[in-house]
């Protein structure tokens, strides 16, 4: 290698370092500022009886993100070593038992307004953060983030990689079905418990944080016995230290919820945690990214399990309804609906990264919307596969041209073989951007595969 060459990888490393190094003290500022509060939580948790240092686990900055959990001394396979009473988890159920509660069922019982457990819920954890005395769980909801976890909802920087996906056009659909749930609630309550309730306090900032926070944090209800549960106010539940936990595509761990405690046990197959070793959860073992950043707020480079199952097929003005009839009446299997002068078609065999064979079904819907015959795989001529696949690639590329453009990927776009420049981990657009990108490399891998 030249020198000029080791010269300029040298100073990309440092580069790499530096940024590194800012971000991780960024980090650390960040949780330095939030240790009175976790002091206020472990307080709390001793006064349930908690203590994490016995239990083997402290709560500390973590390199992925935010607050995480990590051994203080070897943790074995099959140790149960985080276990928390039944008395410290936080669910609706709960809630609808405690003052706050019964005043908001009071003030909405003759009003045309139904509120759901988990909306009940919400309320509690925006009233509660603020109220060291009133609320009994305020030392717990102190280890939540301060901010919005999922604050890219919201932020125009962050919904700018989503163009042209459906992932985008259903979150807008989701905002809106939130704000307009927020204003008729709480404007509703602000009318009658004005001592209790104003729009500066709770606020639909303030009700997209207690949602986020629930979203991303909360164990379903389904895995806690039914005894645990409060009739007609069924909701997730809180579960705190358990939820300080960060995800790991590959952390093996057991769940041991019972009537009187819930608890993280190692499995017997796993590899013990030395000290100092964050511990990790498994929030799902099969979530794709748009489940992650949907629920979580974050995305994962290379995710096995991301599928692209929805394509919008831009089609000539003033056809799509006749396509519809066509493609429904010759695929009874497929999925279609009409979105302006598109046909949003969903597939039962999804397109994945991996990808070695363009799906029949794909063949036969852009056979059918583009040249307007159906493709059969068994009767095909090699003249009617080219043509499908060429069909299949317009269709793929049609759908790409939609995407954010390839420039905000990288400095160099039209140099070959640019390194992707994503932006960094700490910024609010950096999971959006995450998403984008893998989404984007699924959609160049089915068109490679469509032309090989």
């Amino acid at each position: 290698m030249s020198s000029a060459k080791r010269l300029g990888k040298s100073n990309q490393s440092r580069a790499l370092d530096n940024k590194r190094r800012r971000l991780w003290k960024g980090a650390k500022l960040q949780f330095l500022g939030q240790q009175p509060k976790i002091r206020t939580f472990v307080s709390w948790l001793h006064s349930h009886s908690v203590d994490l240092q016995a239990g083997g686990v402290e709560l500390r900055q973590s390199s992925w993100d935010g607050i995480g959990l990590f051994a203080v001394r070897r943790i074995q396979a099959a140790e149960s070593f985080v276990r928390i009473p039944m008395a410290a988890v936080l669910h609706a159920g709960k809630v609808s038992t405690t003052e706050f509660g019964q005043k908001v069922r009071r003030a909405l019982s003759s009003k045309s307004v139904n509120i759901t457990p988990e909306e009940l819920l919400w309320l509690y954890m925006i009233w509660g953060r603020t109220e060291p005395t009133d609320c009994p769980w305020y030392g717990y909801l102190q280890s939540l983030p301060s901010k919005d976890p999922m604050t890219w909802l919201t932020r125009h920087s962050a919904l700018r990689w989503l163009k042209g996906m459906p992932l985008l056009d259903a979150t807008m659909k989701e905002l809106d079905r939130q704000r307009s749930r927020h204003q008729a609630i709480v404007e509703e309550l602000c009318a009658c418990c004005s001592d209790l309730f104003t729009l500066s306090r709770f606020g639909f900032s303030d009700w997209l944080w207690a949602r986020s926070c629930y979203l991303s944090r909360a164990f379903q209800r389904r895995t806690f016995p039914n005894d645990c549960l409060v009739v007609g106010w069924e909701s997730d539940f809180l579960c705190p230290v358990l939820d300080a936990a960060n995800h790991m595509p590959q952390a093996q761990v057991e769940w041991r919820f019972g009537v009187d405690s819930t608890a993280f046990v190692l499995p017997l197959s796993a590899p013990a945690y030395e000290n100092g070793k964050e511990v990790f959860n498994l929030y799902g073992p099969t979530l794709s990214n748009a489940e992650l950043l949907s629920h979580y707020g974050f995305a994962i480079r290379r995710n096995v399990h991301d599928a692209i199952s929805e394509l919008a097929i831009r089609l000539p003005p003033g056809t799509a309804d006749a396509h519809l009839a066509e493609l429904s009446a010759a695929m009874h299997t497929v999925s279609a609906k009409v979105v302006g002068d598109a046909l949003r078609v969903t597939l039962t065999q999804p397109l994945k990264r991996d990808i070695m064979e363009t799906p029949c079904e794909l063949l036969r819907v852009a056979s059918l919307l583009l040249l307007r015959q159906d493709y059969d795989e068994d009767t095909a001529t090699c003249s009617d596969k080219c043509n499908a696949l060429k069909a299949t690639i317009k269709v793929l590329r049609g759908v790409r041209s939609r995407l954010a453009p390839l420039s905000m990927f990288s400095e160099h776009p039209g140099k070959p073989g640019a390194r992707v420049e994503l932006p960094p981990k700490s910024s609010v657009e950096h999971a959006s951007a995450v998403y984008a990108w893998e989404y984007r490399s699924i959609i160049q891998a089915a068109i490679s595969c469509a032309a090989a």
